[in-house]
């Protein structure tokens, strides 16, 4: 794990859930089901989902985070997979969450890896997370990650109910309290 990786686990591992995964299960009070939480870190989100009365299976492609997640209660319901997005087997879940995790797959996998989530969402299910369109600070010729257009998310979440698509093109602070300019696009929707 790099030194960035291992500050930012230890910078969000007691931070509040993702507002947005609370206020979707608050606001469409989604009974307790089989979550995923894509991209976990130290666990912040999966916590919330097994105190919520979530199963959750947990996906980071750094094994760390396995680690975290093993301090955390509720271990009967948790199950952690060490992968990558590309190589990972998905499943058919209630929830889909991805808290800024979907951005950081290669752009010459994200539309495959996009198209596995979106099938793996159940009928009635939600997906909740973040995308990072193409005015954000990371979008250089060099980065390894995907961004995308907002006609991009509305095509590939055609068939779902947008219950929220929150842009925001903005500065801002990263986990460890450095600038930067974010264009994100907080999505949730229901299937």
């Amino acid at each position: 794990m790099s030194k960035s990786w291992s500050k930012f686990y230890e910078n969000t591992k007691t931070l509040k859930p993702s507002r947005f995964l609370v206020e979707a299960l608050d606001s469409l009070k989604l009974q307790p089901g089989l979550a995923i939480d894509l991209g976990c870190g130290a666990g912040r989100d999966t916590r919330y989902l097994l105190e919520k009365g979530f199963e959750v299976k947990a996906v980071d492609k750094d094994h760390v985070a396995g680690e975290h997640l093993a301090r955390l209660p509720h271990q009967n319901r948790l199950e952690f997979t060490c992968a990558s997005f590309e190589d990972f087997v998905f499943g058919h879940y209630d929830l889909v969450n991805a808290h800024y995790a979907l951005p950081f797959t290669k752009t010459d996998s994200f539309d495959s890896v996009m198209s596995k989530v979106i099938d793996s969402v159940n009928p009635g299910g939600l997906f909740v997370g973040q995308l990072f369109g193409i005015d954000d600070e990371w979008n250089t010729p060099e980065a390894e990650m995907s961004f995308c257009e907002r006609a991009y998310i509305d095509k590939i979440f055609s068939n779902f109910k947008v219950v929220e698509i929150d842009e925001v093109n903005e500065d801002g602070f990263m986990a460890n309290g450095n600038p930067k300019h974010w264009h994100v696009f907080n999505v949730i929707a229901q299937k």
